[in-house]
C-alpha cells in the first residue's frame, strides 16, 4: 500500500484500441514503462433485455478466445476460454462463490440448503439465478490471469523489452452460449482494461533486473467430435447400443502435459433449446454409459475399459482439481432411479422438480478431468457410449457431440539482457 500511495505506481484504465462490436477487442499497454502482472478486465458485460448470462460463466461466456502478444509474437493465450473459464467458476469454494464471485462474475453457482431440503442457489444478493432477468447493462471483472497463466509467474511486465504488448479479446457470437435463451439480440458494452503502472524509474530497473525465467504451465486445446447416432425409435433391437470410436489428438505432441480436463458439448448448439437447458452448452452432458481410454506413448493410462463408471469418473476430477462446486446430481444422468424424462419422484437434497421433472441441471455437469504428467509423441482417446431408443425430438444420448480437450502444458520464459524467449520445456 505504500508504493501506490507513495505515487510509484499509476493505475491506468485504458480503453480499447481497437474495438469492433462483437467481434474483436484489443488493448496496447504503454511502451517503455512497466506493469505489474496483475492486469484485469472491468465493464465486462453486455447490454440486454429480460435475460441472464449462462448459469457457470456469468459474464466470462461473452469471451470466446484470449490472446496476450508482443506485436506479432505470441506470449500467452487460451481458446476457447469461455468454456474453461466455466468450469474453473467451480473450483472455488461454495463461500467464496456466493459472497465473492457472484457479483464479481454474474454466475449462479455457490449453493444453499432450503427450509424445504432442497438445493438451491444462494441468491440473497439478487444476482444471477439463471431465471431472473439481469438489470438492462449486467458486467463484472475478469483477472487476466486466468486467461493467461504466464502471468502468475511473471510478475513484472517490462514493455522497454516487450514493446508492443497487447491484450486481445475475441468475443462469443452464439447468443444461445452466452445467455439463457436463443435468437437474443445483445451488445457487448465496451470493456476497460486497468493496469497498475510502476511510474519510478528506480523501481522499473529494480522489477526488470529481479525478473529471472519463469516456468508455469499454458492451457492448450484440441477436440474431436462424436458423429450423430440417432435411435431408431420403436425398433428394440436399439433399445441399448454400444458404440465406439478411436481419436488421434496432435495437437500435444513434443510436449510435457500434466492435467487433462476434458468437456464435452452438443455440436448442434439448438439441441440445448430454448429456454437453455441446464448449464447449457458451457457445461459438461453426462451420456449413457459412457467410457474413455487414454492410450500414451503406446499404453494404456487406465485398466479395461478406462473410465467407466461416474464414481470412478467423479473420483479422478477431485484428486486433480479438488474441489468442485457443483450441485448434487449435477454430474449424474438422474436423481436415483427416477427417469429425467418422466415424472419424478425423488426432491428431497436436490435441485427440485420443475413441472413433475427433474430440474434440468441433473447431468450437465459432467466433466472429465485427470493427471497425466507425461511427455506425449502419440495421444490416442477411445470413447464409448451407449445409444437409447429414442422417440423425442432431442436424443440426448444419441446426438453429435464436440469434445473438447484442454491439457496443461509445461512452458518456459527465458530471458536474457532485453531479449527473452518462450519455449515448451
Amino acid at each position: 500500500m505504500a508504493m501506490y500511495s507513495s505515487g510509484n505506481v499509476k493505475t491506468d484504465y485504458i480503453d480499447p484500441h481497437v474495438n469492433i462490436q462483437g467481434k474483436r477487442t484489443e488493448f496496447h499497454l504503454n511502451p517503455e514503462s512497466g506493469y505489474y502482472s496483475n492486469l484485469r478486465i472491468v465493464n465486462l458485460g453486455a447490454n440486454i433485455a429480460a435475460k441472464s448470462f449462462n448459469k457457470l460463466a456469468g459474464v466470462y461466456s461473452l469471451v470466446k478466445h484470449a490472446y496476450l502478444y508482443d506485436g506479432k509474437k505470441e506470449i500467452d493465450s487460451m481458446r476457447f476460454a469461455n468454456r474453461y473459464l466455466a468450469f474453473t467458476n467451480c473450483l472455488n469454494s461454495n463461500d467464496v462463490n456466493v459472497s465473492v464471485n457472484r457479483k464479481l462474475v454474474q454466475h449462479a453457482v455457490g449453493y444453499e440448503l432450503t427450509g424445504n431440503k432442497l438445493v438451491q442457489p444462494n441468491l440473497r444478493d439478487g444476482t444471477n439465478d439463471g431465471t431472473s432477468a439481469l438489470a438492462e447493462k449486467a458486467d463484472g471483472v475478469l483477472d487476466c490471469r486466468k486467461l493467461f497463466p504466464i502471468l502468475n509467474g511473471l510478475l513484472y511486465l517490462d514493455t522497454s523489452m516487450m514493446k508492443n504488448l497487447r491484450v486481445v479479446i475475441e468475443w462469443e457470437s452464439n447468443s444461445q452460449t452466452v445467455l439463457d435463451e436463443t435468437g437474443v439480440a445483445y451488445t457487448v458494452v465496451d470493456p476497460i482494461l486497468v493496469a497498475d503502472e510502476v511510474m519510478d524509474m528506480g523501481t522499473r530497473n529494480q522489477l526488470s533486473k529481479a525478473q529471472g525465467g519463469v516456468a508455469y504451465n499454458a492451457i492448450e486445446h484440441d477436440a474431436w467430435n462424436v458423429a450423430v447416432d440417432r435411435s431408431a425409435g420403436g425398433d428394440a433391437a436399439n433399445l441399448a447400443e454400444e458404440k465406439s470410436q478411436s481419436n488421434k489428438i496432435e495437437g500435444f505432441n513434443n510436449k510435457y502435459v500434466s492435467r487433462v480436463l476434458i468437456s464435452k458439448a452438443f455440436s448442434n448448439k439448438a439441441n440445448y433449446e430454448s429456454p437453455v437447458l441446464g448449464f447449457g452448452d458451457l457445461g459438461s452432458v453426462v451420456m449413457h454409459k459412457e467410457k474413455l481410454q487414454c492410450r500414451v506413448n503406446g499404453q494404456n493410462l487406465f485398466s479395461g475399459d478406462g473410465i467407466e463408471h461416474e464414481g470412478y469418473k467423479a473420483k479422478l476430477l477431485s484428486m486433480a482439481y479438488n474441489q468442485v462446486n457443483i450441485p448434487p446430481y449435477a454430474n449424474l444422468e438422474s436423481v436415483g432411479t427416477d427417469d429425467i424424462n418422466n415424472n419424478s419422484v425423488h426432491q428431497g437434497g436436490t435441485l427440485g422438480i420443475v413441472g413433475n421433472k427433474q430440474d434440468q441441471r441433473t447431468g450437465t455437469a459432467n466433466w472429465i478431468g485427470f493427471s497425466l504428467e507425461d511427455r506425449i509423441k502419440d495421444l490416442n482417446f477411445t470413447y464409448k457410449r451407449t445409444k437409447v431408443k429414442d422417440t423425442r425430438g432431442v436424443q440426448k444420448n444419441n446426438e453429435g457431440l464436440d469434445i473438447h480437450i484442454y491439457c496443461e502444458v509445461q512452458k518456459q520464459f527465458m530471458k536474457s539482457g532485453m531479449e527473452y524467449e518462450i519455449k515448451y520445456v
